[in-house]
């Protein structure tokens, strides 16, 4: 991906946008690494959300579900820099 804009809608029904910096799959499934564009409050320049993308049943649009598995992060940016070095 390459300096997508994402915007989502928080669960407040705020808009936030997002720039995509990676896609990665993994065996557990696809997640999307990205920076909001607007600074949060708490959050340091240079950090990031992971999400999974995730479709539901009986839904047509693929929805961003936030990953909070310290694993699945820690697992997600190892493959990030694995991709980075190649």
């Amino acid at each position: 991906m390459s300096a997508d804009v994402v915007k989502l809608i928080a669960e407040t029904g705020e808009e936030l946008d997002f720039t995509a910096v990676a896609g990665v799959e993994l065996d557990s499934g696809y997640y999307v690494i990205m920076q909001p564009i607007q600074p949060i409050k708490g959050m340091g320049a240079n950090e990031a959300f992971v999400f999974e993308i995730v479709r539901p049943k009986g839904v047509t649009e693929d929805r961003f579900r936030p990953v909070s598995e310290p694993e699945i992060i820690d697992e997600v940016f190892a493959q990030y820099h694995k991709m980075l070095k190649q």
